[in-house]
Formats: structure tokens, sequence, C-alpha cells
């Protein structure tokens, strides 16, 4: 399981973790504790959720024009 100190570590691995596995991804935010992604597949959406997972993190995706992770 991942350890952070603060929100904004947290975030910052989100977003590093997204770039990585979404490679075809337009853009990435974090916006209220959400991630964004914009273009990326579902195959790298679904990858992303397992990287998640598997570090311990609890996330709920929702597909649409862009994926939405949130974060439990």
């Amino acid at each position: 399981m991942e350890q952070f100190s603060n929100i904004m570590q947290f975030d910052q691995w989100v977003i590093d973790s997204a770039n990585k596995f979404c490679i075809s991804a337009d853009e990435v935010e974090m916006y209220n504790g959400t991630l964004f992604v914009r273009g990326c597949t579902a195959r790298e959406a679904s990858r992303l959720q397992t990287v998640f997972e598997k570090c311990g993190v609890g996330v709920v995706v929702t597909p649409g024009t862009e994926y939405s992770f949130d974060f439990v």
C-alpha cells in the first residue's frame, strides 16, 4: 500500500500514474479529488484502475467522453 504524507503528494502520484499508463490520453487533470482522463482507451483506463487497486487505493471509474476516477 502506498503511503502519502499529504493530499498534494497523493494527487501528484495519481497524475503521474495516469500519464504513465494512459499514453494516448489528450488531457489528465485532478479536480476536487477526482481524476479526469480525456482521450484514453478503455484498456488504458482499466489498466490504470488496476494500478490504483493493487496499491490499496479504492476507486470508482465512470466512463463517458472522458474517464473519471473517484477515490474512496
